[in-house]
Formats: structure tokens, C-alpha cells, sequence
């Protein structure tokens, strides 16, 4: 058949959902011209809504240190606030985060030492972990969230409740630590000392 239209440069990448081809029998020059325009408008329109809605990464400055989060999805009411564990970051919740945000505002965070976050971790406490979640939500203007733990995670939500439970909708602890006495040491010392993955 004739090309009726080049959609890229042999080499070039297309958006996903991008019109590749047009392939039909019968139809003129003009019906196909008037296909593919219509296309291009709802595809923009669409690709539009989609950036809008979609993931956006950001910065706040918490107590000095800047702490790096995801925020994905427009709905109103209560936010829901992920915290990934010890040596973890705001990637932990990549499967997650996209389905809550459809129906919630949705929030990864990097805690201070982690990620893309500021490396300086003053003493490392649970307190002041939760202090910098806590500053992480007044900067954003949260007052209230659905609080979601995993392992360090869970402990630093638990003690942000504990300290203001008024900023705690609910709680979900993953495998949370601060729920008894035992740590594993062997497990962290050798995650500190590890020098490669």
C-alpha cells in the first residue's frame, strides 16, 4: 500500500497509545486524514489528563533537610501517607501507590538518610523520624492521612499516632518493628557493611 502518513523517525520513540498506523479498506485519502485528526485531539486531550493525574515528584524542606516524596492521584478526602522501612525508599510502594491513587491522594516519602532525600540523620531515632513525618505533613498542608508502615516504617508511624493522633486516620503496619524487643542485628549490620547490592 501507499504511506499516507510518517508517524516518527526510524529511530524515535512514541508515547504509549500512540496512533502507529492506519489500516483500513475502502476508505479515502480524507476519511483517514479526519481519523487520525480526531485521534491526535482525544490522544492529547487524554496524554493531558493523564500528566495532570499522574505521579509528581517533589521536595519539601523538614527541620532543615530536604525529604523527597511521589504524590499520585486527585481525589478529595483523607490522603493516604506511605513509609518504607530501614535501607529502603519511596520505590517500596511502586505497585501500590498507582492503584490507591485512583481513589486517593497518595503519598510516598524518602526519610531523612534515604533515597533522594538529605543524608543527615542527626541521632536516628524513631522520635525523630516521626518529628520529620510529622514536618513532612505540615509542610504539605496534611493534617489528617492514612498512615501505611513498612518494618521502620511501621514503627515511626506508630509513634507519630502515639504523639499526635490526631494526624492518624488509620494505621497499616507491614511487618512493623516496634512491636517487642527483638532486633534482628545480624541483619543490619550486615546491610550497613554490605559494599554492593
Amino acid at each position: 500500500g501507499k504511506i499516507l502518513r510518517r508517524v516518527a523517525s526510524e529511530g524515535s520513540t512514541l508515547p504509549v497509545g500512540a496512533l502507529m498506523a492506519v489500516v483500513g479498506e475502502g476508505a479515502s485519502a480524507a476519511e483517514v486524514d479526519a481519523f487520525i485528526k480526531k485521534f491526535d485531539q482525544e490522544f492529547a486531550a487524554a496524554a493531558s489528563k493523564a500528566a495532570a493525574e499522574g505521579p509528581a515528584s517533589g521536595k519539601v524542606t523538614v527541620a532543615g533537610r530536604q525529604m523527597n516524596y511521589v504524590k499520585a492521584g486527585q481525589a478529595e478526602g483523607t490522603p493516604i501517607i506511605f513509609v518504607h522501612g530501614f535501607a529502603g525508599d519511596l520505590n517500596s510502594w511502586m505497585f501500590n501507590q498507582p492503584m490507591l491513587a485512583q481513589d486517593h491522594m497518595t503519598y510516598a516519602v524518602d526519610l531523612p538518610g534515604h533515597g533522594a532525600s538529605d543524608k543527615s540523620v542527626n541521632e536516628g531515632t524513631i522520635q525523630e523520624f516521626a518529628g520529620a513525618l510529622a514536618g513532612f505533613m505540615d509542610s504539605l498542608g496534611i493534617e489528617r492521612a492514612h498512615l501505611v508502615g513498612q518494618s521502620l516504617g511501621g514503627a515511626i508511624i506508630l509513634q507519630l499516632a502515639a504523639e499526635k493522633p490526631a494526624t492518624a486516620a488509620s494505621l497499616t503496619l507491614i511487618s512493623s518493628a516496634g512491636l517487642g524487643p527483638e532486633i534482628n542485628m545480624d541483619y543490619i549490620e550486615g546491610f550497613i557493611s554490605a559494599a554492593g547490592r
